[in-house]
Order: structure tokens, then C-alpha cells, then sequence
């Protein structure tokens, strides 16, 4: 697969053009986005929310019509750091609840790893060697990656657990774990 990476311009119009561009070329088979939050929406008067949902309607409406998929990152606001354990959930899509709506599919990505090396939580061997239970609880979060399908238009929803690791930022389920 050929990947193009493509920065130059924020606007939703221009994106809309670049991608359809590609796609009469044959050169487009999916799109990502990372993340919908600096595309720019043609409406800047509007509410922060409502540029959101425009962009996030747009963007379906672009899949839809090129039939290929949209993949779109989204940032999400705090409340998750707020709860314990801290999984994201549908209310925690920053900026518009529209795009529970808008989506086909929301998946949300919870690695206690990742959160503890962000907050500076990361036990050292030391302490782990001072503290087994500290060592054991480490250990069983460590390359813990939960993938919810949180909304799945005329599907399942549910969560499944993969192994991350971090260092070399692989993910792969247990028995592919198992083989090395």
C-alpha cells in the first residue's frame, strides 16, 4: 500500500479537492485523519461545535461518495483523567457530541502504560524490587491495550484486549504475543 502523507493545507475544501484528486488518479484507497479537531471548517463564524460537526459531516459524506473508508483520530476532552480506571468513554469526544452521531464506528483506545509513562507514573526497578505487589500490578499493565468498539452502526459493540509494546509500538493479540 502507498501511503502520502499530506500537510500542506488545514482547510476542509482543499482537503476535499486533494482527495478527490487522488482518488480519480487511482491513487487513494483510505483516508486518515490526525485528528478532525485542525481541519479547518469553510464556516469560521460558526460555534466551535458545530464546525466540528461540520467537518465530521463532511467527511462521512466524502467516504460515502469515493467508497472507501475514513479513518479519523479525535481528541478527547479530560473527564477520562478524572475517573478510575481511566477509559475513555462516547462523552468524553471533545467538542461535539454530534460525532457519536455523525460516526459509522467509534473504537476508543485505553493503555494504562501509556498513561502512567505520560503522568510520570512509571515504577523504576528499584521501587518494583522493594515493592512486589507494586511489581506484580506493573507487570499485568504493562502491554495491556483495550480496544471498545464503543459504536458500531449495525454491529456488535464490545471491548478486546491486546498486548502494546510500547518500546517498539507493536500490537498483536495474545497467542501472536505467546510466539514472540
Amino acid at each position: 500500500m502507498k501511503v502520502r502523507v499530506d500537510d500542506y493545507s488545514n482547510s476542509l475544501a482543499g482537503f476535499e479537492d486533494a482527495a478527490k484528486n487522488l482518488w480519480v488518479e487511482g491513487q487513494l484507497d483510505i483516508i486518515y485523519i490526525d485528528y478532525l479537531q485542525i481541519v479547518e471548517p469553510s464556516n469560521k463564524n460558526l460555534a466551535r461545535r458545530l464546525q466540528i460537526e461540520e467537518v465530521a459531516s463532511r467527511l462521512r459524506r466524502l467516504a460515502r461518495e469515493l467508497k472507501i473508508p475514513v479513518i479519523i483520530m479525535c481528541q478527547l476532552n479530560r473527564e477520562s483523567e478524572h475517573r478510575i480506571p481511566r477509559k475513555p468513554l462516547l462523552a468524553d469526544l471533545r467538542e461535539s457530541g454530534a460525532l457519536e452521531q455523525i460516526a459509522d464506528a467509534v473504537w476508543l483506545l485505553y493503555c494504562p502504560a501509556v498513561i502512567a509513562k505520560q503522568r510520570g507514573e512509571v515504577p523504576t526497578e528499584e521501587q518494583m524490587e522493594d515493592n512486589p505487589k507494586l511489581r506484580h500490578e506493573w507487570l499485568e499493565i504493562r502491554h495491556k491495550l483495550e480496544i471498545n468498539c464503543a459504536k458500531l452502526r449495525n454491529g456488535p459493540v464490545g471491548t478486546e484486549r491486546l498486548f502494546f509494546y510500547l518500546e517498539i509500538q507493536k500490537i498483536c493479540d495474545q497467542e501472536v504475543w505467546k510466539r514472540g
